[in-house]
């Protein structure tokens, strides 16, 4: 969802943009945790000057699971450019063995190569993972739709549905 090695590199040719300062804090605040960073990006040949922006928020809930909330904004000064992503997430662990996840994101960009376009800007995924000392079982949903755009994090590929499983059985000699 953030990959900070976006910030202070051109987009287009991988070179070296200087940055002029920053910020990070981190922390808790009662029984939530706090992150955030803010960096802006000098201007350097033809990349103009960036603020960067993420945020997250994440809440231990119940015994042993939690639910958060991310926010990356991506602002090109002085021009009508940005990119913008919201998400939430959960982790749900029930007993020892068994674990549920699920995020869901959305991307608002007018600087998207397929500005313009109709909707189909949410990425998501939910798993299901059982592990005991004997068994494992998992399975996962992904989808990533076509004009998906998060320009400060880590996209492999667009317009991607996938379903996957697995069963394994461990043997462990004694």
């Amino acid at each position: 969802f953030f990959f900070s090695r976006n910030i202070g590199i051109s987009a287009a040719t991988g070179d070296a943009i200087p940055i002029l300062g920053g910020t990070r804090l981190t922390g808790r605040a009662g029984r939530f945790e706090v992150g955030l960073i803010n960096m802006q990006q000098r201007a350097s040949g033809t990349n103009n000057a960036t603020n960067f922006t993420a945020a997250r928020l994440r809440r231990n809930i119940l015994r042993n699971s939690d639910i958060g909330f991310m926010m990356t904004d991506k602002e090109v000064m002085n021009s009508g450019l940005f990119n913008r992503v919201v998400g939430g997430d959960g982790n749900f662990r029930f007993g020892r063995y068994t674990n549920v996840n699920a995020y869901i994101a959305k991307s608002f960009s007018p600087s998207s190569p397929v500005a313009g376009s109709n909707g189909h800007t949410l990425a998501g995924r939910s798993s299901v993972n059982y592990q005991d000392p004997k068994w494992n079982f998992r399975v996962s949903y992904t989808n990533v739709e076509q004009n998906f755009n998060n320009e400060m994090g880590f996209v492999p590929r667009l317009g991607v549905r996938k379903t996957a499983g697995y069963v394994g059985r461990t043997f462990r000699p004694e």
